[in-house]
C-alpha cells in the first residue's frame, strides 16, 4: 500500500534546454528558455500534490492551494504560448488540464479524502450505516401515508438525530484525518515511503474508507430528506 514518496517535489532539469528547474514554477514552465515541459506520466491517479508542489497531506491549507493554483496558471496558461512550437502548445495545455483536474480535487475535503484514498492504493471498505438512524428513517418513509401530524413529528425526530449523526461523525472523520497527518509527518521525518511503514497508517487509512462511506450515506440520505419534504406527506 503506497502513499506516493511522502513527497517533496524535487526539481530535475529542463526537458528541453538541461537547465536546473530549481523552484515550483520552473517545474513548469523553464526560466531559462521559457518553455513548458511535457506534461508528466498520466498515472492512475494521477499526483496531484506532486504537480502542486506539496506534501500529501488530508488537512490542507486550502488559501495556500489557491494561491499556488493562480501562481502556476499565470505561469502555464496556454494564452502565452500561441506562437511557440506544436510541442510547446501541447505540452501546456496538458499542464493546464491537470492543474485544473487537480485544483478541483484538492480544494474539496471530501474529493480530497476520496481522492487520497485512491492514491494510497486503499479499496472501498463497507460499514455498517447508523443503524438508530436507518431505522428511524423507514418508519417516517412508512408515516407519510399517515396522518399529518404523526408524519410532521416523524420527520421532526429524524432531523434532529440526522444532525446530532452528522455532527459526530464530522468530529470523528477530522480526528482521523489529524492522526493520519500526523503518521505522514512521522514518514517524512523517518524517510519512510511506503505506508505498510509507517504503522498504524494502514489501519488508519481502512477506518477512513469506512468513514467515506457513512459520509456517502449521510449525503444519499440528506437528498433523500429534501426530496420527501418537497413532495410532502401523502396522509389519508
Amino acid at each position: 500500500m503506497v502513499v506516493g514518496p511522502v513527497f517533496q517535489h524535487k526539481p530535475g532539469a529542463c526537458a528541453r534546454c538541461a537547465h536546473p528547474l530549481e523552484d515550483l514554477n520552473s517545474t513548469h514552465v523553464c526560466k531559462a528558455c521559457g518553455r513548458p515541459q511535457p506534461a508528466p506520466e498520466r498515472t492512475i491517479p494521477p499526483d496531484y500534490f506532486a504537480f502542486f508542489g506539496i506534501r500529501p497531506r488530508l488537512r490542507l491549507n486550502v488559501t495556500d492551494l489557491e494561491k499556488r493554483f493562480y501562481e502556476i496558471s499565470r505561469t502555464l496558461h496556454p494564452d502565452r504560448f500561441t506562437t511557440a512550437a506544436a510541442e510547446d502548445r501541447l505540452a501546456s495545455v496538458e499542464r493546464m488540464t491537470l492543474l485544473n483536474e487537480g485544483y478541483r480535487t484538492l480544494k474539496d475535503s471530501f474529493a480530497r479524502l476520496r481522492y487520497f484514498l485512491e492514491l494510497a492504493g486503499v479499496s472501498r471498505s463497507g460499514r455498517a450505516v447508523p443503524s438508530a438512524l436507518a431505522e428511524l428513517w423507514f418508519e417516517v418513509q412508512e408515516s407519510m401515508s399517515e396522518h399529518a401530524e404523526s408524519a410532521a413529528a416523524k420527520l421532526a425526530s429524524f432531523e434532529e438525530l440526522f444532525a446530532s449523526t452528522s455532527r459526530s461523525h464530522a468530529r470523528d472523520v477530522e480526528a482521523l484525518e489529524r492522526e493520519i497527518d500526523a503518521a505522514l509527518e512521522k514518514a517524512e521525518a523517518a524517510g519512510l515511503t511506503h505506508s505498510s511503514d509507517v504503522l498504524p497508517l494502514p489501519e488508519l487509512l481502512r477506518k477512513l474508507s469506512e468513514w467515506i462511506q457513512v459520509e456517502i450515506y449521510l449525503r444519499s440520505l440528506a437528498r433523500d430528506v429534501q426530496r420527501l419534504k418537497a413532495e410532502g406527506p401523502q396522509c389519508r
